[in-house]
């Protein structure tokens, strides 16, 4: 996660200006998928089989 976070804010410090801080929101979603044998898709509270990534979001830029 630390690398991708690193990763992440030397391209937006690049493009922003040379921003003094960033807002790095991470979330999580459903996604769902079909047939039972995906590797990792387990049944959710929603009662659909899905995958559950976690996302990342410069708060900044949107990107």
């Amino acid at each position: 996660m630390e690398s991708v976070a690193a990763e992440c804010f030397r391209g937006v410090y690049i493009a922003s200006g040379k921003m003094p801080f960033l807002t790095l929101d991470i979330d999580s979603t459903l996604y769902e998928v079909h047939g039972s044998k995906k590797e990792g898709a387990r049944m959710t509270y929603k009662g659909i089989r899905a995958l559950n990534p976690l996302m990342g979001f410069v708060r900044e830029t949107g990107d």
